[in-house]
């Protein structure tokens, strides 16, 4: 139920596009490099105060489920992103929050927030495709929470991490997400798009083109 709702607010916000074999669309080419059919543009749809609200209600829902909210100590966010989402989440269950910054393409702590002692440290992501965000995340926190003694929240012994839509469950963290929406990717080399005559395009760069088809 909860992922039909999040996908109706994608739709009314015009931040989720599938392929549909219009003539001239294009088709969405990832940053790992494979092609995909469809694309969720969630920075587009976390432009909405209301829907920040609505998405970081039902996370703090889904999340009280699983594990004692009041353990969570610090909420930490990668760079872009995840960061609204995390904020809000943050003023829902009254923590402080931080983020990473992506320098040269990689995520890193760089001391910007104060992590205080002992911390149960929670990872809040928008959407979870490859994971690679998170793991950037996990290895620029060690450091730090290693001189606070701090850890991170965990869920059957893996890092738990929190988003509002997951594409891929990577199997070294556990997620907890409001919606697993599927596509169909493909190696560039092999893909069927291709093959019809459509263009691979950056979807966040070209969002006004794909919302042609939506």
């Amino acid at each position: 139920m909860i992922t039909e709702k999040v996908e109706k607010v994608l739709r009314e916000k015009r931040a989720i596009w599938r392929y549909s074999g219009k003539e001239g669309e294009p088709h969405a080419i990832l940053t790992s490099g494979y092609h995909s059919d469809g694309y969720i543009n969630l920075g587009y749809a976390l432009q909405d105060p209301e829907v920040r609200i609505f998405f970081a209600q039902n996370l703090r829902w889904h999340l009280g489920v699983v594990v004692d909210l009041m353990e969570i100590n610090f909420i930490v966010a990668p760079s872009f992103g995840a960061i609204p989402l995390a904020q809000v989440l943050s003023d829902r269950l009254g923590i402080p929050f931080g983020f990473t910054e992506k320098i040269e393409s990689t995520q890193r702590w760089t001391g910007r927030f104060y992590l205080p002692e002992n911390s149960n440290v929670l990872i809040v992501e928008d959407a979870i495709t490859t994971g690679k965000s998170v793991h950037q995340v996990i290895e620029a926190m060690k450091e730090t929470m290693a001189r606070t003694s701090s850890k991170f929240l965990t869920l059957n012994d893996k890092i738990l991490v929190v988003c509002v839509i997951a594409r891929r469950f990577p199997l070294d963290f556990s997620i907890v997400a409001l919606a697993h929406l599927k596509f169909n990717e493909y190696e560039a080399s092999k893909c069927p798009l291709c093959k019809k005559g459509s263009q691979p395009l950056p979807p966040k760069k070209f969002w006004n083109l794909f919302q042609k088809y939506i």
